[in-house]
């Protein structure tokens, strides 16, 4: 799989019915820290892969760009951290989604 393909691939897995790789039980009241908690494993790989496509992009200023770009969407990953709202969590997902295809493009 090449690199400009990964976000494609794996951006797909945010989807809430994605299956549970840690096979936990869901219980009524912890069924929504579960789901909070792996959203923020597979944006953490999201951004994870961001990361690596910035550090190969060419061009120093454009670099620079992307990689304040980059620093922004952890800082507000960490927000949801300290508190999830999947609003804030949706317009995440399309933010890394506007960076990467600004580098594939």
């Amino acid at each position: 799989m090449n690199s400009s393909n990964c976000f494609s691939a794996t951006h797909f897995a945010f989807a809430d019915n994605a299956p549970n790789p840690h096979g936990e039980s869901r219980s009524v009241s912890g069924s929504g820290e579960i789901r909070a908690r792996r959203r923020l494993q597979r944006l953490d790989a999201e951004i994870s892969l961001l990361d690596a496509k910035i550090s190969s992009s060419t061009g120093i200023m454009r670099k620079r760009e992307l990689t304040q770009r980059g620093n922004a969407l952890k800082d507000r990953r960490n927000e949801l951290s300290r508190e999830f709202r999947k609003a804030h969590y949706d317009a995440l997902v399309a933010e890394i989604g506007v960076v990467w295809k600004q580098l594939v493009h």
